[in-house]
Order: structure tokens, then sequence, then C-alpha cells
């Protein structure tokens, strides 16, 4: 049997109450709507980790941070850890992965089984003839510390011409961030493009797996001129403060019209992101291979804007952030305009893709088979937050606020889903706290002092849960130690 060729598409910071096919009063995403009309969709997937890190090392490998340990306390993937692209890789299919946020990439180990990976951004030289292509060479390095500098400064000196390759990193330094707001694409079109191309040139290397990441929708909010509703307002707009650890270290204030004014920009990067969904979408369909390939659209985190007194992603495990969009198309296998209530992870994924092209796989976790979710009711959900550091450069940022302790912000967050509960532990100061999302589906209401014995019993859980982890890698290390004494 043909194994089915698979787009798995992550759409950085994208908030699911922000997408029409999720209830959004306003019409965001009419080509993402159509294809989870076609396939099946999850209305409460949770992301494991509220940023961009931890959550696609989880989606790639199927693990919570805590089992494969890559988050703010330990920036980079283990090589020990199996992902995706390394078991398809094994699988006959040809990998290959564009990704538009630096996290994803190389130098954090995420890059590991493509048999190509390219980290995309803007171009920003000044000389672009017979020069490095300086941010393309420092986005795509997985080399670290001084050996990253070195292998710098010798592609300076050899690739192209260095006196202008020397003027292109100065040009680039002093450059006015502010450009990019005024060009307003974030990569989306180029990457488009790549994909485009690679597919036609890699018709005969089906079946294949292209991994995107596109970061459109992540702070700050620069949609392209034509997708913003009131252009007239288009300076005024500009003035916000976009600075979101500044909000969210309390250095300055930012109103609701202003926090109104955010969102009606992030309404038009999400429906931009939209129209180059929708064009990878329609390219398929072109190129008759639509029905032959599994289509996973997702987020690996979404946003507060202004939700919890909070601006981005940081220091939130509220749905706002770690309820993300997940829809499946591939008609073989996912009903047509299918809605799935049941609680999953987008996670899940790893597990899926496995049992899609690999029936007789022995790879443990969950899939997002309908079959598989209905058999498995009383699942616990988890997400987590661990630590701040990396995700914000807190050296850096108590440099630029100097008059705040920026380190303590750097704590961690477990959250539990059971049944209509959501329990948040605070890892570091005691101030947990307890939704009823049935009744309090914004999490506005802390009703802990009310339900202290429920408290207890789902802070009992997540002590279980990570006891059960720990357990586990104790375990592993055990028989691996064991292996290297040659006893086994």
């Amino acid at each position: 049997m043909k194994k089915p060729n698979i787009i798995l598409i992550i759409m950085d910071a994208a908030r699911v109450k922000n997408f029409s096919c999720y209830g959004y009063t306003k019409k965001t995403t009419p080509n993402i709507d159509k294809i989870a009309s076609e396939g099946t969709l999850y209305e409460n997937a949770i992301s494991a980790a509220p940023w961009t890190l931890p959550s696609h090392a989880s989606i790639f490998t199927g693990l919570y941070p805590s089992e494969h340990n890559t988050h703010s306390r330990h920036a980079f993937l283990d090589p020990k850890y199996p992902t995706i692209a390394e078991n398809l890789t094994q699988l006959g299919y040809t990998t290959v992965g564009f990704s538009n946020n630096p996290y994803v990439s190389a130098f954090y180990g995420l890059s590991r089984g493509f048999n190509e990976f390219e980290l995309i951004g803007l171009d920003k030289r000044f000389f672009k003839n017979n020069t490095l292509d300086i941010q393309s060479f420092l986005r795509n390095s997985s080399c670290r510390g001084i050996k990253r500098y070195l292998e710098f400064i010798k592609a300076i000196l050899h690739e192209g011409n260095p006196l202008k390759n020397i003027f292109n990193v100065i040009y680039i330094k002093f450059q006015n961030n502010k450009i990019k707001r005024f060009l307003g694409d974030d990569g989306a079109h180029i990457t488009n493009k790549k994909i485009k191309s690679w597919i036609k040139r890699n018709y005969n290397n089906m079946p294949f797996f292209i991994f995107v990441n596109y970061i459109e929708c992540h702070v700050p909010y620069s949609p392209p001129f034509e997708y913003r509703k009131n252009k007239l307002t288009f300076w005024r707009d500009l003035r916000i403060n976009q600075d979101s650890n500044g909000y969210n270290f309390k250095q300055f204030k930012l109103s609701d019209k202003e926090f109104k004014i955010l969102e009606s920009l992030y309404d038009a990067e999400l429906e931009y992101l939209d129209h180059r969904i929708g064009e990878i979408y329609r390219f398929l369909s072109e190129e008759g291979i639509l029905d032959d390939t599994v289509i996973i659209i997702t987020s690996d985190h979404g946003e507060n804007i202004g939700d919890h007194g909070l601006f981005g992603h940081i220091l939130s495990v509220h749905d706002t952030v770690v309820h993300v969009p997940l829809i499946i198309r591939y008609p073989e296998i996912f009903p047509a305009g299918k809605r799935v209530k049941q609680r999953v992870q987008s996670h899940d994924i790893f597990k899926t893709i496995m049992d899609i092209v690999d029936k007789n796989n022995d790879i443990k976790g969950h899939s997002l088979l309908v079959e598989s979710i209905e058999n498995n009711p009383d699942r616990i959900i988890i997400s987590e937050l661990m630590g701040l550091n990396v995700a914000v450069d807190l050296s850096k940022a108590q440099e630029k606020y100097p008059d705040v302790d920026v380190y303590a912000y750097d704590f961690g967050l477990k959250a539990v889903y059971l049944d209509k509960y959501k329990y948040i532990k605070h890892l570091d100061n005691g101030q947990n706290e307890l939704y009823i999302l049935s009744e309090d589906p914004d999490e506005r209401k802390n009703v802990i002092k009310e339900h202290p014995d429920l408290a207890k019993i789902l802070d009992e859980t997540i002590s279980k849960w990570v006891e059960d982890i720990e357990h586990k890698e104790n375990i592993k290390s055990k028989i691996k130690e064991l292996k290297r004494s040659g006893r086994i």
C-alpha cells in the first residue's frame, strides 16, 4: 500500500479563539475553515508547553517537556529521543523542514532527522550579490559558543567579497527593526515559494514529509498593509508599544483600547496566514496530490492579548496560550466535517503519523485516530512551563529593565485537566489556581479556596504524574548502565 505524503503546518502563536472555524465571529480563517470542513477538527487540543522550543520538541517526539527535557533549563533536544523526521526517514520518506522561528533550528537540535532543513527569514543585506547570506548562515548553523563565532568569521572572509560581508554585518546590526513592520510579511511568502519549488523538484522522491513553521501571528503584530482593516490608522498603530516582555515586567501599561487595536492587527495577521495556507492547499490540488497528502494544521501555543493581565505567551498556561487549533485532512482516514470534543494534545501528532504510515509500530503514546480517542475518555491532560530563561534572555532583560528583578519571573507551572476542572500548580510560590471550565471557560475565577479537597486531589495527580516520569527515566538509566557494563 502506498504511503501518503504528510505536511505538518505549525502556525506559531496562533490562538484558537481567533479562528472562525472555532466560533470566532470575524471571518479570519476561510481557507482553514474549508480544510476543516473536509477533515477532522479537534475542539479541545492542548499544547504540552506554552512556548516554541518545548512545544515543538514535544510535537517532534511525542513526549512531554518533563520527558524530553528540552525547555528553558536545558535548551537542546537530546539525540537519544527519536524524532518524527528520523522515524519517517527510516520508513523511506524524503523529509524537509522550513522554519521561520530561530528556536526551531539545528542550533536547538530540532532539525535532526530531516534530509533538508532551512531556517528562513527576511534577507536584510545591503549587498546581495557575491556576499555571504549572513542571516541564513547564522540561522542554520548548529555550532555553539566560540566555535560558532570562529565559523562565522571564516565564512565572512572566504565566502564572497569580505569587505561587502563586513559592511553587511554592520548594516544588519544597526538596521531599524521597524522596517520589518512596514514590510508586513514574516516569511510566509518566500516559505510558500520554497515549498512549491521543493515539491516540484521532488516528485520522484515521494512519499514526502514537509514540516513548516509560519511565524506571522507572533508578536509584534505587523500584517501586510492590504490586510489592515483601517489603513488610515497605520501610523497610530505603529506607535503602540509591542514590547511584550516590558509589559509583562510591568514597565508600562496598555489601555483596553490599545489591546483592541492589537487584537485587530492580530486578526489581520491570522487572515494573511490563512491566505498563505490556502495557497498551499490549492497548489496540492492543482498538482493532483491533495487527497494523497495528510495535511495537519496546528499551533505550538497561543497568545495573551491583555488576557490575564499578560501580553504574548510567557508566564502563563491559561487556555489563551495552551489551547491550540488542530485540524487533520486526509479523507481516507479522517472523516470530513467531524468535530472531536474530547481533550487531546498536540504532541499526539507523533503517534498519529506513525499509526498512519506504519500500523505495526510499537510507539507509545496517544493517537488522534477517532477510535483511539473514544477508547480513552478519562485521559489526564498536562501542560508545562519550566522556567523563563532562554524564552526570554533574562541577563539582557535585567540590563534593559534594571528596576525590576526579572529573575523572579523564572518560575515553573504545571496545568492538569480532568473532566471539567483545570488546576494550575505554581512550582515556586504555591499560589495555585483551580477553574471550573464548564462554568468559567475564560479562567477568570480562581475557586481553589472554595474547593480545597478537589485542589488537593489534582495536586496529587500532578505529583504522581511527575513521579511516574522520573521512575521511567530511572529505569531507562539503569538499563543503559547494564548495557554499558556488558551485563545485558
